[in-house]
């Protein structure tokens, strides 16, 4: 993999266009917008992924001008949470899939905020961003480095370190404008279900996407259709996440706005 600059035409400050010298792709430069200066920004040698230019993302705007597929398109640039498997024993088609799951949040501008995880697939969620050129930000209990609990992702932009668990989950969900759900174990379906609950609560309105990588999640589906047929879940509630096996269709959900017009009493009995 070779670092390369983007070819850069014009004077900052004019909206001239970038172009990834592998991918093709033209952005405006961020100096366009902010006034700062042109940054540098990681290429895939393959062409795989396209560049992100890394002040987009540092400076955090909510908008910025692609020129993408032969158009010209404005895009929301956000803060993404994954939740997702730290084991490094899982099948490589969830790691590949993921991998590039973040290779293509990058490339659409956004940046990863995840736990800091170097295994599974929050590792390969951190390599997708990386290989992209986005921003990563993890967050992890002390006591997970001091124990030696799991691996860290080595190459984060910034790495938040917490007392607990708790704090760790609630500055993620604190950094988040939307939450994305990979394949996982009992932490993942953990964040899920709280994320889910909050928004039931109406403490926040963002969005829940759940990437259904070879139909890992259609079990649990089934168990929250089953839980509202028996009554246990109001179905207003299905509202509140979607459930995707395409990713274009997955990032079109994540950056519209989604409201649902209900409120804690459409969602919840007691």
């Amino acid at each position: 993999m070779n670092k390369t600059d983007c070819v850069y035409q014009g004077t900052p400050g004019e909206g001239s266009l970038r172009q990834n010298s592998h991918t093709g792709l033209f952005c405006l430069p961020s100096c366009a917008f902010f006034g700062k200066g042109i940054s540098r920004s990681a290429d895939r040698d393959d062409g795989r992924c396209p560049s992100t230019p890394r002040a987009f993302v540092k400076a955090r705007p909510k908008l910025f001008y692609l020129f993408f597929k032969r158009k010209f398109v404005w895009c929301l640039s956000m803060n993404i949470c994954v939740f997702g498997a730290a084991s490094t024993k899982i099948d490589e088609k969830y790691v590949l899939a993921v991998e590039e799951l973040g290779c293509e949040m990058a490339s659409r501008g956004h940046s990863l905020v995840f736990g800091a995880g170097g295994n599974g697939l929050m590792g390969a969620a951190a390599r997708g961003v990386r290989k992209g050129g986005g921003h990563i930000t993890g967050v992890i209990p002390e006591f997970f480095r001091e124990e030696q609990i799991e691996a860290i992702f080595d190459d984060c932009d910034e790495l938040i370190y917490t007392d607990t668990m708790r704090e760790r989950k609630a500055k993620m969900e604190e950094l988040a404008d939307a939450f994305i759900i990979v394949p996982g174990g009992i932490g993942t379906f953990e964040e899920f279900f709280e994320v889910l609950t909050l928004k039931q609560l109406g403490r926040h309105d963002k969005p829940i996407a759940i990437y259904n990588i070879g139909g890992f999640y259609d079990n649990m589906e089934k168990m929250v259709y089953d839980a509202m047929q028996e009554k246990f879940i109001r179905s207003n509630c299905r509202m509140l996440y979607m459930i995707f096996s395409d990713v274009d269709e997955l990032f079109a959900y994540v950056t519209r706005s989604n409201p649902h017009g209900l409120t804690v009493h459409d969602l919840k009995d007691g």
